[in-house]
């Protein structure tokens, strides 16, 4: 696996980010696929980029992420945190998780950490996780939010008894930006 100080694993969350980030602490505690919160019930529509492309070419299935520079989104891993678990690819461009072949929009799939290590950091690349992705088994290194309510964050984690998150205080996973 790789370690790198100018590369995370990070996801931005569309549509009302703190109402997003609210249901998945308070819910779950999963980041979801799209397949997966329909068969929750609850519909993505506003909650993802590209919902009715991604369930023609069966990217439905993952949750989407992408390697960029820190800072660049709402929720960020350490690439030794999500890479050793066996069910993501990648790709260095943005091809709605295709998983058919019979897709015009399906191209091969890369699984070798190393070639993640060097995505280009401003590339509209994908890395895709099946189902979703746990921020208490895989705990982020990094939640972003407006300090406007950082501390209404940290509270939500405070009201379902977590102070961690891997071997880190909430508090200190938790970061402000802007206002």
């Amino acid at each position: 696996l790789f370690r790198s100080k100018n590369r995370v694993i990070g996801h931005i969350l569309q549509g009302n980010k703190k109402e997003n980030l609210k249901r998945i602490i308070l819910g779950t505690g999963v980041l979801a696929a799209q397949e997966t919160r329909w068969r929750m019930g609850a519909h993505p529509k506003g909650n993802t980029m590209s919902p009715m492309d991604d369930m023609f070419t069966g990217g439905a299935a993952y949750a989407f992420l992408r390697v960029g520079p820190p800072g660049r989104f709402d929720i960020e891993w350490d690439a030794e945190t999500l890479l050793v678990r066996a069910d993501w690819f990648w790709r260095p461009t943005d091809k709605f998780g295709a998983t058919n072949p019979k897709d015009s929009r399906y191209t091969s799939r890369e699984t070798r950490p190393e070639v993640v290590a060097n995505a280009h950091p401003n590339s509209s690349n994908e890395i895709v996780f099946k189902h979703g992705i746990s921020i208490f088994r895989y705990p982020p290194r990094r939640i972003r939010v407006s300090a406007s309510w950082r501390e209404e964050v940290i509270g939500w984690f405070k009201q379902i008894g977590v102070t961690q998150l891997g071997d880190r205080p909430v508090e200190e996973v938790v970061v402000a930006h802007g206002g």
